[in-house]
C-alpha cells in the first residue's frame, strides 16, 4: 500500500441500468462526476471500468465488475480507492454488498462514493452499511411494484413477457405492449391444424415446418401447442387464479385448442369431452340442479326412427331432474335474459352518466397525476442541490446521506401513488358503445354468438350460477352492472349515485362486454 506521502491513486467504476439511462443517471455523468471528485480529494485516476450494457446490480456477475476485481486482486498495491457514484452503482444486494466491502478493506482499498457519506470511521462503516441496505431495500420495492404492475396488466388482458412464437410486440396509444400477428402466425396455426387432424406425430410437424423455414424442435412444439395464449387466453397460476381472456388476437379457436390437449394427453375424445364443446349444449356445466347441486349435463337420445334427440339431464340419476328437451331450456333462458335487459331509456340515460363520470374521474386523476409529478421533481432537484452542495463543500456528507434517505423514501412514496393513480383510458368510447349495444338485447347476443362467446357470457350475467328445477329457473343474483340498471329504472334520479358507487364494477363489467365482444369479432 502506498504512503501517506505518495500520490494517491484511484479506480474509478460506473454502471447504469437500461431504464436509468433516461434518468439522468447516465455514464458519462457518472464518469464526469467521479473524476472530479477525484481532483478534488488529491486522488489520480489510473483506471475507469464500466458497464455499458445495462446490465442490473442484482449480483455481481457483470463483466466490468469482474475485470475490476481481477485487477485489484492484482494490482492491490497501486490502488489506494474505488470511486463510485453511488453506493448502489456497485450491488443492490446487501449480501453481494458486503462481500465486496470485505474485500476491498482486505486489500486496504478505500470505497468511496462521490454522492454518499462514508469512511474509515466507524460512524462512516455504518453509513456504508446502511446505504448498502437502502439499496436493496429500494431494489426489492422496486420489484415488487414493477411484480404489481405486471400482474395489473395481466389482469387487463395484456402479455408482459417476451412474444411467443407467432407474435410481435406493439405498442397502443399509451406505449404499453400488445401482441400483434406476425408473419411467422402461419406456422403457428399450420402447427394446430396439423396436430388437430391426429394423423401427424409432432416430429412430423416439425419437419414439416422446418421445410417450410420454421426453425423449430419437437420440444418447443410441445410447448407451444400447450400455450393458451394462442387461444387467446393468459395463464399464469403463481400470479392469477384463472387464466385471463387477452386483448390480443387469438391463433386458433378455443375448441381446436382444447381438442389438441385432449390428444396430447393421450386420452380418447369421449361423448363427454365432446358434449363440453357441443353447441347443443351451451348451458351443460352451468346450470345447477338445486336438488343434488350439481351442474347439469348433456346429451342425445335416438329415436326408434334412428332421429336424435338433444336433451339436458342431472349427472346423479334419481334426483327428479329428469330429461329437458335443449331447444325448451335454451326458449327459457332466452326469455330470462330479456327479462334482465335494461329498457331504451335507462341505457341511454346509463351510457350519458358514466360518460360524464368517466370524464370526471379521469380529469381529477389527471390532475393529481401531474401534481404529483411536480413534486417528483421537486424532490429530485432537492437531492441534487444537496449533492452540489457536497462537492462545494458547503454540506457535510453526514447531513447529505440523511437528505438521501429522507428523499429516497418520499420518491418510493410518491412514484408507488403515481403508478396506482395511471388509468387506462385506451379505447373507453369504443367500450361503451360496444357495453351498450350488447346489453340492449342480451338474449339476441347470446342467440346469435358462437359456443365459446354464449358460455363466457353466461357467466358474466350470472356470476354465481343459476338453478333450474320442474321447468322454472330460480332466482339467480346478476353482475353488478345489471343490478344498477334494474335498480335505477325504478327511480332514475339515482342512477349516478348508483354509477359511482359502485364505479369500480361497473367499469370492469363495461371492460368485460368489450373482451366478450371481442373474442366473437376475432373468430
Amino acid at each position: 500500500m502506498n504512503s501517506e506521502s505518495t500520490l494517491k491513486r484511484a479506480i474509478i467504476y460506473c454502471r447504469v441500468s437500461s431504464s436509468e439511462q433516461t434518468h439522468g443517471y447516465s455514464l458519462q455523468n457518472q464518469e464526469d462526476e467521479c473524476r472530479r471528485y477525484a481532483l478534488h480529494n488529491g486522488y489520480t485516476v489510473i483506471g475507469l471500468f464500466v458497464n455499458k450494457r445495462g446490465e442490473s446490480a442484482k449480483t455481481t456477475n457483470r463483466r466490468a465488475l469482474q475485470d475490476l476485481l481481477g485487477y485489484v486482486l492484482s494490482h492491490a498495491r497501486d490502488v489506494d480507492a474505488v470511486i463510485i457514484w453511488k453506493y448502489d452503482r456497485l450491488a443492490r444486494n446487501s449480501s453481494d454488498f458486503h462481500q465486496l466491502l470485505k474485500t476491498f478493506d482486505t486489500l486496504e482499498i478505500e470505497l468511496l462514493s462521490v454522492t454518499e457519506q462514508g469512511g474509515k470511521t466507524p460512524e462512516g462503516k455504518l453509513l456504508t452499511g446502511l446505504h448498502g441496505l437502502l439499496a436493496e431495500f429500494e431494489n426489492n420495492v422496486k420489484s415488487e411494484r414493477t411484480k404489481a404492475g405486471m400482474i395489473k396488466a395481466v389482469n387487463d388482458g395484456r402479455w408482459v413477457w417476451r412474444p411467443p412464437l407467432g407474435y410481435s410486440m406493439t405498442r397502443d396509444a399509451l406505449g404499453r405492449g400488445l401482441l400483434k400477428p406476425n408473419e411467422e402466425a402461419h406456422f403457428v396455426r399450420e402447427a394446430f391444424e396439423l396436430m388437430a387432424t391426429a394423423d401427424y406425430r409432432q416430429s412430423d410437424i416439425c419437419r414439416r415446418l422446418r421445410a417450410k423455414g420454421c426453425k423449430v424442435s419437437p420440444q418447443r412444439l410441445n410447448c407451444i401447442l400447450r400455450a393458451p395464449v394462442y387461444k387467446g387466453l393468459i395463464a399464469k397460476p403463481e400470479w392469477i387464479d384463472d387464466p385471463v381472456r387477452g386483448l390480443h388476437e387469438p391463433l386458433v379457436a378455443e375448441d381446436v385448442f382444447d381438442r389438441i390437449q385432449v390428444l396430447l394427453d393421450g386420452k380418447k375424445m369421449s361423448g363427454q369431452t365432446r358434449n363440453r364443446s357441443n353447441p347443443s349444449f351451451p348451458l351443460r356445466g352451468y346450470v345447477v340442479c338445486p336438488r343434488c347441486g350439481k351442474p347439469i349435463t348433456g346429451s342425445f337420445s335416438t329415436s326408434r326412427s334412428g332421429r336424435k334427440y338433444a336433451y339436458y339431464h342431472c349427472y346423479v340419476s334419481g334426483c327428479g331432474f329428469g330429461n329437458v328437451q335443449n331447444q325448451k331450456l335454451h326458449g327459457q333462458y332466452v326469455d330470462l335474459l330479456k327479462s334482465v335487459g335494461p329498457t331504451e331509456s335507462t341505457l341511454e340515460a346509463f351510457e350519458e352518466v358514466v360518460r360524464d363520470v368517466w370524464k370526471r374521474r379521469l380529469q381529477r386523476r389527471l390532475k393529481d397525476e401531474r401534481r404529483i409529478k411536480n413534486y417528483i421533481k421537486e424532490l429530485e432537484s432537492k437531492k441534487r442541490k444537496a449533492r452540489d452542495l457536497v462537492l462545494n463543500g458547503r454540506f457535510s456528507h453526514t447531513d447529505y446521506a440523511e437528505v438521501s434517505v429522507e428523499v429516497s423514501r418520499a420518491l418510493t412514496e410518491l412514484t408507488t401513488e403515481l403508478e396506482e393513480l395511471r388509468v387506462d383510458v385506451s379505447g373507453i368510447d369504443d367500450c361503451i358503445d360496444h357495453c351498450c349495444e350488447m346489453l340492449r338485447r342480451p338474449d339476441q347476443l347470446w342467440l346469435n354468438a358462437e359456443l365459446a362467446v354464449r358460455q363466457r357470457f353466461q357467466k358474466f350475467v350470472f356470476p354465481d350460477g343459476i338453478t333450474y328445477f320442474s321447468g322454472t329457473f330460480g332466482t339467480a343474483s346478476t353482475s353488478i352492472i345489471f343490478n344498477v340498471l334494474r335498480e335505477s329504472s325504478a327511480k332514475k334520479s339515482n342512477l349516478a349515485t348508483l354509477i359511482v358507487n359502485n364505479w369500480n364494477h361497473v367499469i370492469t363489467d363495461i371492460r368485460s362486454v368489450r373482451k366478450l365482444s371481442y373474442c366473437g369479432a376475432n373468430r
